[in-house]
């Protein structure tokens, strides 16, 4: 990072160190650009010295901002004109010899004195693989999740960040354990569709900041066999439907809706399971810090046996050290 390190907070430090082979530009409040990794250079086929000290508006924009949410640097550009930090963006990374589809999180540093943005840290996965699966899903199938999602989001904008990011997950997981194509792209939707029994939990339960009284929690328990009751009049949804109800069980059967156990629990479910508390750990909510990936390691590595699948939960734990994959 260079002379940057003294200017930026630990954190966002940290977050970089983590995840370098991931697409890194930061730019202070102007645009101008401060640092970029070689992923990201890579990825614009762009020398960092060609980058570094100059507008990412006038390298890309001819000096005006873009208006369209498909623009590759729009999540960036977004974070300094509304002082708010993005996390699961899609965008478009166009590039001379390969277009790449890319998930961003900003993370912004703010003046002490005002509040306003001072430097702006944004993060690029490649997801082309993801969307390759998306295109290879039955088109029908394909808009009935995408509608099922945007339902999910309007009632709470975190949940559906949040089921991009665990689908994604159960995606690399299923490749992981080298599943079929069919198992993997069941792994996909499921993630995508797996809270959408959330519908059905009013919102001031959803968002409350403080612990929840012992009827609301009845409430929330209640999202698996709503979600999975949904999904099972689609046809073609069964086995997604099973993934679903079964989420919330834990390997020791202290779990709910049912109390399952060990085996018991759906295959699908306990891969489920671990994705869903790993991306709810990493992600940033209104009333809570994220935890760092090494926490949240930690933390499922406690919870094995207990919680998670102990055989599972190691792989997982050795998929997250090897990859850095970090959905937060």
């Amino acid at each position: 990072m260079g002379g940057l390190t003294c200017g930026l907070t630990s954190f966002i430090i940290d977050v970089i160190y983590t995840r370098l082979n991931h697409g890194w530009i930061v730019t202070d409040e102007n645009f101008v650009v401060q640092y970029v990794n070689s992923a990201f250079c890579q990825w614009v086929e762009k020398e960092a010295n060609d980058m570094l000290g100059k507008s990412v508006l006038d390298l890309l924009y001819a000096g005006v901002k873009p208006t369209s949410a498909e623009n590759y640097y729009y999540p960036l550009i977004e974070t300094l004109n509304s002082n708010k930090e993005l996390s699961g963006v899609e965008c478009y990374l166009p590039a001379f010899k390969r277009d790449h589809w890319c998930l961003s999180n900003t993370y912004l540093q703010r003046y002490a004195t005002t509040g306003c943005p001072h430097y702006v840290a944004a993060c690029y996965v490649a997801i082309d693989k993801y969307k390759a699966v998306e295109e290879r899903l039955n088109c029908m199938t394909a808009d009935v999740v995408e509608s099922l999602g945007k339902a999910v989001d309007a009632r709470d904008h975190y949940t559906g960040m949040h089921s991009d990011n665990v689908a994604k997950l159960m995606m690399d997981f299923a490749e992981r354990l080298m599943l079929s194509e069919k198992e993997i792209s069941l792994a996909y939707l499921s993630g995508k569709v797996h809270d959408i029994g959330k519908i059905g939990v009013p919102e001031s339960i959803l968002n409350k900041p403080v612990r929840l009284m012992k009827n609301e929690f009845a409430a929330v328990k209640r999202h698996p066999d709503i979600g999975a009751d949904i999904l099972s009049g689609i046809s073609g949804f069964e086995k997604i439907a099973e993934a679903v109800r079964y989420h919330h069980e834990r390997y020791d059967g202290h779990g709910y809706p049912y109390g399952l156990q060990g085996q018991k629990i759906p295959f699908m479910s306990r891969l489920l399971a671990l994705c869903d508390a790993y991306s709810a750990m990493t992600m940033r909510r209104c009333y809570s810090e994220p935890f760092t990936p090494d926490r949240a390691l930690r933390e499922i590595a406690q919870a094995s046996g207990k919680q998670f699948d102990p055989e599972i939960s190691r792989v997982f734990i050795r998929m997250i050290e090897d990859s850095q994959d970090t959905w937060n």
